[in-house]
């Protein structure tokens, strides 16, 4: 009866040495810029047993209840900037998360934003007149405003589908920022981290038959643990991120963790 499947085990231990595009002295700059560099953390570490992309749920729970997980993964606890434990491993009665696409290849993915006019052929972002959103967040870019307005007239630029993948979710974390946040006039440093970003997040391999790469790692988004309190001060909040990267090949998990800290 192969109907009962024995639930995989898994172990999971930090991965060394990890550095990370986190540690570059030169995005750390524009991080702080950002208002992202305190909030935003990247964790890579090692897992033995056999990922299953079907059996996600299991590998999430073994993952976020693993004691060396949880040595180094911390949440913010609240706007004030407290930093604590997620929660207890004991207390953990479900995960709530949904896999988040990750076929973009390349930096091509967002050459729409020049064609739209949004961006300038040397790179540099259309201004607009500022607007002032609900959520504390100033708008005075054109790219800002086909990020996050629903009724703007390029938000339409990238469809739904291409708004779900990674490679967008990340270069829209880093434009849109944190509370803080100051913007750049020109498009380099954000192409530049959220191409690294990513790098560090998914692996790629060669297709032997046909030549074409493609990305074979999958990517979960954890946007809540039943048994805990929540993983983020603002839980509902579009800058909050919380992703578990998975590379069987390379038998790695990456956690990127981002939460809004804005009144």
């Amino acid at each position: 009866n192969n109907e009962m499947v024995d639930e995989p085990t898994f172990s999971f231990k930090r991965a060394s040495p990890v550095s990370t595009c986190l540690d570059d002295k030169d995005f750390q700059q524009y991080l702080d810029k950002w208002s992202l560099r305190e909030t935003l953390k990247l964790l890579k570490f090692t897992f033995t047993g056999e990922f299953r992309p079907y059996q996600f749920q299991p590998f999430l729970k073994a993952f976020i209840t693993n004691p060396d997980v949880l040595s180094e993964w911390k949440v913010l606890k609240d706007v004030r900037g407290t930093w604590g434990i997620p929660g207890q491993i004991d207390k953990v009665i479900d995960v709530e998360t949904h896999e988040i696409p990750s076929t973009a290849l390349s930096m091509e993915f967002f050459d729409k934003l020049y064609e739209a006019g949004i961006l300038r052929e040397n790179g540099s972002i259309k201004a607009c007149m500022p607007e002032y959103l609900d959520s504390g967040l100033e708008i005075n870019n054109e790219l800002t405003k086909a990020l996050l307005l629903e009724d703007s007239e390029n938000f339409d630029v990238f469809r739904k589908d291409e708004r779900a993948e990674l490679l967008f979710q990340l270069f829209s974390l880093l434009v849109i920022g944190g509370p803080l946040n100051q913007y750049e006039d020109s498009i380099g440093p954000y192409f530049d981290i959220t191409r690294a970003l990513y790098k560090d997040c998914v692996s790629v391999a060669k297709n032997s038959s046909t030549q074409k790469l493609h990305v074979t790692s999958q990517v979960f988004s954890i946007t809540a643990v039943k048994g805990w309190d929540s993983i983020f001060p603002h839980p509902d909040h579009h800058q909050n991120r919380c992703y578990v990267c998975v590379s069987q090949s390379k038998r790695t998990v990456t956690l990127l963790y981002n939460a809004w800290c804005g009144d």
